[in-house]
């Protein structure tokens, strides 16, 4: 298979059957007057308080899909990168939609806000109403879900499609009329031809499917119901996931082990939940969660934790990554909080509080210039650091870890170069010393994912500020870092003798 139609033509078909197996459930799938709030609410947190209309780049693979929406590239075989559902969806819309970079950010949006109502409406479904809305309400002030909305990379669609197979099932355990199982199979099918990490919904559908019943229902007809679309489900996918894997292996194969060594305890990418308040509450909502309604919870612990586990083996594991099981934990709050009468909503209240800040800070960062992360080092805890005029080489005694190309060393050396502890110990080489230059893009949100690199390097050195470099003829600046032993380093002992920084330990910007 190697022409571009062959590799995406089962796709078009299951979105075709996709589109009348909903306009059947359309009068289940109504948008009520507190829906429209809620959507009200979404779209003003991912389009203005996140700064997508006014302040969005096409950048990386964005700019690619982008191209294709222009009518300035045509898609080609693709692969796990430039997916070829994702180069057929952008083209193919390009042939019928004007040519507009807000309508991109607004249809984007709309995905995003549809998956929020998705998801919450499967949470309501499965438990109660008030569960639905406090789920919804930590969604809508989700901030990479927010930041992710806006754009075109292939997350915030495939996002849609497993939040509406979580909604197909919660309405097919609960005894809702239609074909609700057939749509469970299409919007699996549908997630994993748009992103394949996004198929980790299939584990919560099958748990939902299973110990989510009505009474009377014993577990082997919940089987029996369910072993027909199983077996569907499984040929679906398999014909829309197959021309993207074959022939080529997937992303980050060959270093699983070393990558889940790293990754295991690495959780910044699910923030808010990261903040130890937003941690307590979400443990003591699983608690609360299990008590009220075990099948429920577990499916979606049980969820979350499977798919953080295949997710820490990939090596360049981020936020885009972590965004799947969002609807998992802020669903196992709702159901949590629900339960308890007086303090639930309070709590609830403060914890979107955390995640408004949340949502303020990167809107701060989302696609900041040069300009902003100067302003950012000239403030403290930053203000008083040496300022070193570039030179136009890097520091003679030092490993020099740099992509910028204004400020790389040659060969570069990036953030993957310090994963691997025998080329992070080749970097340093008899000094032990190893500078890393972070900038704008180790500091800025952009759907290239650099800042999630930067924050596991924090999460696995000691890192310690020692300047300010600065390019006069360009205006550019980076902050140095001095990178200290690792913090974890896998199933080897920490290494004392390359601890080269101070006791203090301020972190990136």
């Amino acid at each position: 298979m190697s022409t571009p139609v062959e590799t995406v033509w089962p796709v078009g078909v299951v979105v075709v059957v996709w589109l009348i197996v909903v306009a059947r459930l359309r009068g289940d799938l109504k948008v009520t007057g507190p829906m429209a709030v809620v959507g009200i609410a979404a779209i003003g947190v991912r389009c203005l308080w996140i700064p997508a209309w006014t302040g969005h780049t096409f950048d990386g693979h964005e700019a690619e899909y982008w191209d294709l929406f222009r009518g300035m590239r045509s898609p080609t075989r693709g692969g796990t990168v430039m997916v070829p559902a994702m180069q057929w969806f952008w083209w193919g819309l390009g042939q019928v939609l004007p040519t507009s970079e807000r309508l991109v950010v607004s249809l984007m949006a709309a995905f995003g806000v549809g998956s929020v109502a998705l998801a919450a409406g499967a949470i309501g479904r499965l438990t109660d109403r008030k569960s639905g809305w406090m789920t919804a309400a930590l969604l809508v002030l989700h901030a990479g879900h927010s930041a992710w909305s806006s754009s075109a990379y292939n997350v915030i669609v495939p996002h849609f499609f497993s939040s509406m197979a979580l909604y197909a099932v919660a309405s097919a355990v609960r005894g809702q009329k239609g074909p609700w199982r057939s749509l469970v199979v299409l919007s699996i099918a549908l997630s994993m031809a748009f992103r394949l990490d996004s198929g980790s919904i299939a584990i919560a559908v099958v748990l939902v499917a299973l110990l989510v019943r009505p009474d009377g229902a014993s577990f082997l007809d919940k089987i029996r119901r369910w072993v027909g679309p199983g077996v569907a489900c499984i040929v679906v996918t398999g014909a829309c996931i197959w021309p993207m894997l074959w022939p080529g292996e997937l992303p980050g194969s060959g270093e699983r082990a070393l990558a889940w060594s790293l990754n295991q305890l690495f959780l910044a990418p699910y923030h808010p939940f990261d903040h130890p308040v937003m941690a307590a509450g979400l443990a003591m909502s699983v608690v609360l969660a299990v008590r009220r309604s075990p099948g429920v919870a577990f499916s979606l612990v049980v969820w979350a934790v499977l798919h953080h586990g295949l997710m820490a083996s990939f090596d360049d594991f981020g936020e885009r990554h972590a965004l799947v099981i969002a609807p998992a934990l802020a669903g196992l709050v709702g159901v949590g909080m629900a339960s308890l009468k007086h303090y639930g909503v309070p709590i609830v209240v403060g914890m979107s509080a955390l995640s408004a800040v949340d949502v303020h800070d990167t809107a701060t960062r989302y696609y900041g210039s040069e300009d902003r992360f100067i302003d950012v080092l000239s403030r403290e805890p930053y203000r008083d650091l040496p300022r070193v005029q570039w030179s136009g080489s890097p520091p003679a005694d030092c490993g020099w870890v740099a992509e910028d190309q204004r400020v790389a060393n040659r060969p570069v050396a990036s953030h993957f170069n310090l994963l691997r502890p025998e080329e992070e110990a080749a970097l340093r080489g008899s000094t032990g010393c190893i500078k890393w230059c972070a900038d704008v893009q180790d500091w800025r949100w952009s759907s290239r994912g650099i800042r999630d690199r930067a924050l596991r390097l924090q999460h696995l050195f000691n890192l310690t500020p020692s300047a300010v470099v600065v390019d006069s003829s360009t205006g550019y600046a980076c902050l140095t870092m001095d990178v200290g032993h690792r913090k974890r380093s896998g199933t080897r002992p920490i290494d004392e003798t390359n601890d080269r920084t101070s006791r203090s330990d301020i972190g990136v910007p």
